[in-house]
């Protein structure tokens, strides 16, 4: 079917919506700028297909007559001259931005009527609030999201759900209210090179969601870096840098399971990967380093097993690797070097396997401390040079078990 194209208008505050493209429709949306919406800048539904190259879509409240970004629920679309679910005649709206209505609908017809206007276009944007989705995919619906700016908006960034795949390189996706992106929903999606910054979570991966993240920043989140939860959802991450997460860099809950291989994770606030409630997932050769005040990896609650394989645990402030009570794991192969406070702790009733040819070093404090009521197996493991570094006192023990402690050899 043919393309409809849209470039360098301004597509602002309507009760719903700003562009939707509707099943068989195919749109390609160029350097406008989509705000102000009360429910999403751009939404594409079942079988829709869309390019977004270059938009601003969302942004702060702004000034009477300044240029504006942002959006803030979705009315009727048009679609080839019916208003879509209801199967009744549309009626044109008044041109307001580039001879475009404020609602536009793309559909397979290319004579593509013009949606209504449902909010008219004030003369002020003064009093206009964030639009709460930038960009929505459902329902399989696919396209391309390239160098795009996708900020502020009220709640996601980018929503992916219902099998609906779209590739995302390249954008800028910041400060928005929640999350940066959450696929959700058994979405996928492929996302690369994008700079995902000054949001509460950069990326959510919920409720079966798969995603493929790789080369992306992900940096100064409020909350996680990136949070996968639930039984079904996993994803791949792969050569991410995700930095300056103020809780998290990486949270693993409820059962999710992702694949996350050569990622560097740093400067995270309380863990550099926390595995909670459950939580599972495979992690290769990932850097994880200066938590300045919190832990490498942190492991907690009944039933939660990570593997950690070839992974570099360095610098962190709190400690190397902590599995906490009930928790479990098996750790081969990784370097936990130059952490502080210890390099491996075992709380009460924890059962880790470290084995094949873990390499702690350098640890100011101790090397592997087992608390009591701690359980584990430790086998074939290197553990040298405890309390060397600055601020060490030398005298650390490299294995310390606490009364009843249960470590095996």
């Amino acid at each position: 079917c043919k393309e409809t194209s849209f470039s360098g208008n301004m597509i602002l505050e309507h009760s719903s919506v700003g562009v939707i493209v509707e099943a068989g429709g195919r749109a390609k949306l160029t350097q406008n700028q989509i705000k102000f919406n009360s429910v999403a800048g751009v939404k594409v539904n079942t079988g829709g297909d869309a390019l977004l190259d270059a938009n601003t879509i969302g942004g702060p409240q702004v000034s009477p007559g300044s240029p504006v970004n942002g959006n803030t629920t979705a009315g009727p679309s048009t679609a080839g001259g019916k208003t879509a679910g209801t199967g009744t005649t549309g009626t044109a709206g008044p041109s307001t931005a580039g001879g475009n209505s404020p609602l536009q609908s793309i559909s397979d017809d290319s004579t593509n009527t013009l949606g209504p206007t449902l909010n008219g276009h004030p003369e002020s944007s003064s009093s206009a609030s964030r639009q709460p989705i930038g960009v929505w995919f459902l329902e399989n619906a696919t396209g391309s999201v390239v160098n795009n700016s996708i900020i502020e908006n009220g709640c996601v960034g980018v929503l992916i759900q219902s099998q609906a795949n779209p590739n995302l390189q390249g954008n800028g996706i910041l400060r928005n209210g929640g999350d940066g992106v959450c696929v959700s929903e058994c979405g996928r999606g492929v996302l690369t090179e994008n700079t995902i910054s000054g949001n509460k979570v950069g990326c959510t991966v919920s409720s079966g969601g798969s995603p493929e993240l790789e080369d992306n920043e992900i940096s100064s989140s409020s909350l996680h870096g990136i949070h996968v939860t639930g039984p079904a959802s996993t994803g791949k991450f792969l050569g991410n840098t995700v930095s300056a997460s103020s809780d998290a860099g990486m949270l693993v809950t409820d059962g999710g399971q992702p694949y996350a291989k050569a990622n560097v994770i740093k400067r995270s606030g309380k863990a550099g990967v926390r595995v909670a409630e459950k939580g599972l997932g495979l992690f290769v050769e990932n850097e994880i380093v200066r938590s300045e005040c919190g832990v490498g990896v942190e492991v907690l609650d009944a039933g939660s097993a990570p593997d950690f394989e070839g992974c570099k645990v360095s610098k962190n402030g709190g400690g190397g690797i902590l599995v906490r009570t009930g928790a479990a794991g098996t750790y081969c192969t990784n370097t936990i070097f130059e952490n502080f406070v210890f390099g491996v702790r075992v709380d009460t009733g924890a059962d880790p396997v470290f084995l094949d040819s873990n390499e702690i070093l350098d640890t100011v404090g101790s090397g592997i401390v087992v608390a009591a009521g701690g359980l584990g197996t430790f086998r074939e493991n290197r553990i040298i040079g405890s309390g060397v570094l600055p601020g060490g006192s030398g005298e650390e023990p490299g294995i310390v078990f606490s009364e009843t402690a249960t470590g095996g050899g």
